[in-house]
């Protein structure tokens, strides 16, 4: 009975050793990639599985680009970006991905920011020509730095507290 118990033991080892050896065979992607005369970098991958397309725009600057001693400034144009521009009005960019069942974000990090959006796919010449117009509006200017202030303030506090709340150490 018990060599009966141990051979199970041992083949069931074997049996899971096997299995996680074995190769998953996965499609490559078909990624494009490509640099447009402007230095902009476009990487892209059709994939018609979805009728929706997932636009990313990132830029190499973040929380570490912020002046000495003063944090927050990367955080606050992450912000700004979602304000109006020269031919947007504020908010403009929330009505054209939500009100046609999208989605969108952006985060800051040390050494990025990223803004998205997922829309219904007959939508990505528009927020291609929204995410243009954003990238070159001047953001102080038209935008005002400080109506973001106060948010900005409230999702770092709200970071602080869920790092203080979750602490293994308190």
């Amino acid at each position: 009975m018990r060599i009966n118990v141990i051979s199970k033991i041992i083949l069931t080892t074997l049996a899971i050793s096997i299995t996680g050896l074995a190769q998953v065979k996965v499609a490559p992607l078909p990624i494009k990639e490509r640099t447009l005369p402007n230095g902009l970098k476009v990487v892209s991958v059709k994939d018609n599985t979805s009728p929706t397309v997932a636009i990313h725009v990132w830029y190499n600057v973040g929380g570490k680009n912020d002046p000495q001693g003063k944090s927050g400034f990367a955080h606050m144009f992450e912000h700004m970006m979602f304000k109006s521009t020269k031919n947007m009005p504020n908010e403009k960019m929330d009505r054209l991905t939500e009100d046609v069942g999208g989605f969108n974000n952006a985060s800051t990090w040390d050494d990025y920011t990223n803004y998205y959006e997922v829309v219904p796919s007959n939508y990505l010449e528009t927020l291609l020509w929204a995410e243009a117009e954003r990238m070159l509006t001047e953001a102080i200017r038209i935008r005002g730095p400080w109506q973001e202030h106060g948010w900005i303030y409230y999702e770092m506090n709200r970071a602080i507290c869920r790092i203080e709340q979750d602490a293994p150490f308190r």
